[in-house]
């Protein structure tokens, strides 16, 4: 009697996503327009493959090169939206199978970055043993509300990103005191 190899296995849903999209190829082409002035600028290249990339607010669809989709995959990134089947966009708010998240928008024209409320800074995020003995108490930030955090991280992106825009767009209070 022969000896056999070792029984063959089934192939995972991750395999066969990455042997389908791993070491693709493809022709790319973006057009630049600078006043009356247009460019085709051409490249073949790995080609870009839809994933859904892990946030702190649910999976956001990305397009990544074919040639890191192993490394992708082991990060955490998955080929479907596990919220609803694919369903979504790439706004992080188009998922119908995700509760919609609360944010504002940069106020400078050329960023109108989406500034969205920070659920893991929560007040019912999970944190360390309130029982602790060496646990500092502190209260000030229990009144955490999706406006609060929002105003706090837009304005640390304006400081950040737009130090000279930021005083014209969300001036200061100053506060007269008389006396």
């Amino acid at each position: 009697m022969a000896k056999r190899g070792p029984k063959g296995r089934q192939a995972s849903p991750t395999e066969m996503f990455l042997a389908r999209h791993t070491g693709q190829m493809g022709d790319t082409s973006e057009t630049f327009r600078q006043g009356d002035d247009a460019a085709v600028v051409g490249r073949t290249g790995p080609a870009l493959v839809q994933v859904y990339k892990p946030t702190p607010y649910g999976y956001k669809p990305v397009l990544v090169p074919s040639s890191n989709l192993a490394w992708v995959v082991s990060q955490g990134y998955l080929e479907q939206c596990p919220d609803c089947g694919g369903l979504c966009e790439a706004d992080m708010n188009s998922c119908p199978g995700r509760a919609k998240i609360p944010y504002r928008v940069c106020p400078v024209a050329s960023c109108r970055k989406p500034v969205f409320d920070n659920v893991g800074s929560a007040p019912d995020a999970v944190g360390p043993n309130p029982d602790d003995p060496s646990l500092i108490k502190d209260d000030s930030y229990l009144e955490s509300t999706p406006e609060l955090r929002t105003k706090a991280a837009l304005d640390a992106h304006m400081a950040a990103y737009h130090a000279t825009e930021a005083p014209a767009l969300a001036p200061r209070r100053v506060e007269v005191r008389s006396g």
